[in-house]
């Protein structure tokens, strides 16, 4: 889950700046006169695409806040795992029970 939020947030900030792109070239076109019909529709594109960049921006926030939010949570789970490797070392090395796996080596 983890990665698949990291890769939204990069898709949402992408389609964020390209909505920005399109309004700023919408905006640009806005200035040109044009006849009040074409003017209503290049208007109603601004608010389509302002609309669409506000919605992918706070998509990409919430996202990016999961992010950090499960990112905390495998780096707590990584200390607990720790604590409890050095207390089953600390408990089974001083009395010879060997022990030989990744992360618990009794010497």
């Amino acid at each position: 889950m983890l990665r698949s939020d990291q890769a939204l947030v990069t898709v949402y900030i992408g389609a964020a700046a390209a909505a920005t792109a399109t309004l700023a070239a919408l905006v640009a076109l806005a200035a040109i006169p044009v006849p009040w019909v074409v003017s209503i529709i290049i208007w109603t594109l601004i608010t389509v695409a302002s609309a669409l960049a506000i919605a992918f921006s706070v998509l990409a926030a919430q996202t990016a806040s999961r992010v950090g939010s499960d990112e905390s949570i495998l780096d707590m789970a990584q200390q607990a795992w720790e604590a409890a490797v050095a207390a089953v070392r600390t408990a089974c090395c001083p009395a010879w029970i060997t022990i030989n796996t990744a992360d618990l080596v009794c010497a």
